[in-house]
């Protein structure tokens, strides 16, 4: 059901509310899932005891907030300074406390999400935004994935508004905690926001300044390493391709499961062609006449989001949370039968189901394996509609109001 853009005519709002009726029921039944979901983790049955929660990203993080010593220094942390201040302010005297208080705040942030997108797009937007999120409930509310994407939201929706310290604080502060909102960067270049992209910038070097003194240079290399894993995550463009056409079985590495073993030199290209994809989205992006639009400044982040993931060693299903925001924005101007969007949901819905039915341990079946290259291709798709989309629409004038396609 694809959600219809607001127009200014009095006959067509009319329509336009009754045709969003259904997708407004559904955004409802999203929030009741998320609820109930939250409700499940906390009062559990199954979450009641410390043993319960083995294996769970909370066991990580109680490990490491009881790490005595210096971080990165004295043992080896995966995550970059961001997550462990958080981590460190979640975690208290119980494991059960801290998984119950780290699932309450992720429900809140996750609608917050919506609520922003409500007030500074519009309810098409927010009601797109929980839809299409509905796929990967409840695996948002156990990690800090919503956190960094409702701060680098934030970002997106400032940025026109020229406030380049609010920025600046939004961007460096989402990227200590994952390393996502640092393509925001690109974004304030491509629509000459320099002042916004220097604010980040600076900012970012004076985190990473007082991180490295802190947890010494080979804090970084931990981070990029997730602790020297040596195979590719089973989900990645290259894990599930050899699990496809290999016959390895994946293993379970650094609290991942993964399968193969890593080629620093293919991860390097990975990066190369995340590199060459952000310039490909920027520089069609500049091509706009217009510098504060919000369908365009989405799509470039929402390609770059994806380039970001699929050229990744590591990509985790929570990841794909990371493009549910921006998709929401351009589907409010696009509509959900446009390529963009219905391509993006297909990778949401295709990952979210496969982990349903087959489970992290068992991802190296044909099965999976398939349905997970199917979505890493699809994710490159994402990348060249992102694109396409910002090089036609460069050479039509901005409408919102415009039928969708």
């Amino acid at each position: 059901m694809p959600v219809v853009p607001r127009s200014t005519s009095p006959g067509a709002a009319t329509a336009d509310d009754a045709v969003s009726q259904p997708v407004s029921w559904l955004a409802a039944v999203s929030i009741a899932l998320r609820i109930a979901a939250a409700g499940a983790l906390i009062f559990g049955p199954w979450t009641n005891e410390a043993v319960e929660l083995a294996g769970w990203d909370i066991e990580r993080f109680w490990e490491i907030a009881g790490i005595s010593g210096r971080h990165w220094i004295d043992e080896p942390v995966e995550y970059p300074p961001g997550s462990v201040v958080l981590i460190e302010a979640l975690v208290g005297s119980s494991i059960v406390g801290a998984h119950r208080l780290l699932v309450a705040i992720s429900l809140v942030i996750d609608l917050s999400l919506a609520a922003a997108l409500n007030r500074w797009v519009d309810r098409n937007a927010a009601a797109a935004y929980l839809i299409l999120g509905l796929p990967l409930v409840p695996g948002g509310l156990l990690r800090f994935d919503l956190w960094v994407a409702l701060l680098a939201l934030a970002a997106l929706l400032v940025l026109p508004r020229r406030k380049p310290l609010a920025f600046g604080a939004l961007v460096a502060t989402g990227a200590a905690i994952k390393i996502m909102p640092v393509v925001l960067i690109p974004l304030a270049l491509a629509t000459r926001q320099f002042r916004s992209a220097i604010a980040a910038s600076a900012l970012g070097v004076v985190a990473m300044a007082g991180w490295l003194a802190y947890g010494s240079s080979d804090a970084i290399g931990q981070v990029l390493s997730l602790r020297d894993a040596t195979g590719w995550h089973v989900e990645s463009l290259p894990g599930a391709a050899i699990a496809l056409f290999g016959a390895e079985t994946s293993r379970l590495e650094a609290d991942a499961f993964r399968i193969g073993t890593m080629s620093t030199t293919l991860a390097n290209v990975g990066r190369l062609i995340f590199a060459a994809a952000v310039v490909a989205l920027a520089w069609a992006r500049a091509a706009h006449k217009r510098t504060a639009d919000d369908n365009a400044n989405a799509v470039m982040v929402l390609g770059m989001l994806a380039a970001l993931v699929v050229t990744a060693p590591l990509l985790s299903p929570q990841f794909l949370l990371w493009l549910t925001p921006f998709a929401a924005v351009a589907a409010s101007h696009l509509g959900w039968r446009h390529p963009l969007i219905a391509t993006t949901t297909a990778t949401v819905v295709i990952t979210g189901a496969t982990l349903a039915a087959f489970g992290p341990p068992d991802l190296h079946g044909t099965p999976p394996a398939a349905l997970l290259t199917i979505r890493n291709l699809m994710l490159i798709a994402v990348v060249a509609l992102s694109w396409r989309e910002l090089s036609v629409s460069c050479e039509r004038p901005t409408n919102k109001n415009a039928p969708s396609s």
